[in-house]
């Protein structure tokens, strides 16, 4: 309560400050008595030193700084309000202790949280190959053995298609039955040569014995 209703003082001081000298409340005003030094001095320092200490205890330091100096400023030459001075001086310093002390704690929060994601990022991201291995001779994983191209062999019975066996099939046929045809041949030729010429001899044989 006490920040708004200060607040709402300073804000109708700044408004009538930037109408003067032709405000017509600002003539009211001077109607009753009330002088520069008095609306800036009085009215508006109470305003801004009521919002300072509030905001202080709100923990709000930077407005309790902004607030606090500008209070200051307006009576830092004043030797008859020596004691209001040096009121707000101190207030000044402790807001702004305390809001560097802020500041400062923030800004560790943050480096520990950014080296930590830092840290964390390092680790999924880890290449083996960063890490130094020791000097130990080690097994490989994968052996093999060199290529001699005077042992290779190679089977091409089965690279051709349905026809190149088809072919091969026929070549071994026709190889067999050349093999096997010929010695049965000569040997029926022989016998049936040999029928016919019983057959004919006995024939004639018994033709002649009937004669």
């Amino acid at each position: 309560n006490c920040v708004a209703f200060a607040t709402n003082s300073l804000l109708l001081i700044r408004s009538l400050e930037k109408n003067i000298p032709d405000s017509m409340i600002w003539m009211c005003l001077q109607g009753n008595g009330v002088t520069m030094e008095q609306l800036q001095r009085q009215w508006k320092r109470k305003a801004l030193y009521y919002i300072g200490r509030a905001q202080l205890k709100r923990k709000n330091y930077q407005e309790a700084v902004v607030h606090l100096e500008e209070a200051y400023n307006l009576i830092a030459d004043d030797a008859s309000l020596a004691k209001q001075v040096a009121e707000l001086k101190a207030l000044v310093t402790d807001a702004k202790a305390r809001l560097n002390k802020e500041n400062k704690r923030e800004k560790d929060t943050w480096a520990k949280a950014f080296k930590k994601g830092k840290t964390e990022v390092e680790s999924i991201y880890h290449d083996p190959r960063d890490t130094p291995t020791s000097s130990a001779p080690t097994t490989p994983v994968h052996s093999s053995t060199p290529l001699d191209p005077n042992n290779l062999k190679f089977d091409l019975s089965d690279l051709g298609g349905k026809d190149d066996k088809k072919k091969k099939k026929g070549a071994e046929s026709s190889t067999a039955l050349s093999s096997w045809s010929t010695p049965y041949f000569y040997t029926a030729f022989f016998v049936a040569f040999f029928a016919a010429v019983g057959g004919g001899g006995s024939f004639w044989y018994f033709n002649h014995r009937r004669r």
